[in-house]
């Protein structure tokens, strides 16, 4: 009996408490030029079909940058950066035209790391009414670059420790 009333309180608490969600995709598109174009229809296809209210791309080249901006540009506000003029990919930030906003003044961001870059822009949500700000990086993942992640989860933490609402994608 008691089990089942606390089954109830817990239903009618979930029922009397709505959370707004804040859907998101992210994903490592390759920097490889081998199925280029089915790779980005089909990463497309998902974005327009689910209608993220936010979109992190990794490894993003100029060719790819191009075909996401010309087939998604109506619906998402995009931002795009690239580490420097020698690497030919980087990372990718659409926010939902529908579903957020960008305030007037606030720029996209970024803070350097050994070989990357952890790049944000504040948000509003509409949904939530809450204004946040969305990180993205490209985490290294090679074995032996311990110290390369280590610089990167001390920017990440410097960084999120002057805003009061985050949402990290890597």
């Amino acid at each position: 009996k008691v089990a089942k009333k606390e089954i109830e309180l817990e239903q009618e608490i979930q029922e009397t408490i709505k959370y707004p969600t804040i859907s998101i995709l992210t994903y490592n598109v390759w920097a490889s030029t081998e199925y280029l174009h089915e790779r980005c229809d089909t990463i497309i296809k998902i974005i327009k079909e689910k209608q993220p209210d936010l979109v992190a791309l990794h490894e993003v080249t100029e060719i790819t940058y191009d075909i996401f901006q010309k087939a998604l540009e109506k619906s998402y506000l995009i931002f795009q950066v690239f580490i420097d003029e020698r690497n030919p990919y980087g990372t990718v930030l659409m926010c939902n035209y529908a579903t957020t906003q960008i305030f007037e003044g606030t720029q996209p961001y970024y803070y350097d790391f050994q070989d990357g870059r952890v790049m944000g822009v504040e948000i509003y949500h509409n949904q939530s009414e809450m204004r946040f700000n969305f990180l993205a990086t490209k985490l290294d993942d090679h074995a032996d670059n311990d110290h390369i992640r280590d610089q990167q989860i001390t920017v990440i933490q410097q960084v999120m420790k002057t805003m009061k609402h985050v949402i990290l994608a890597g």
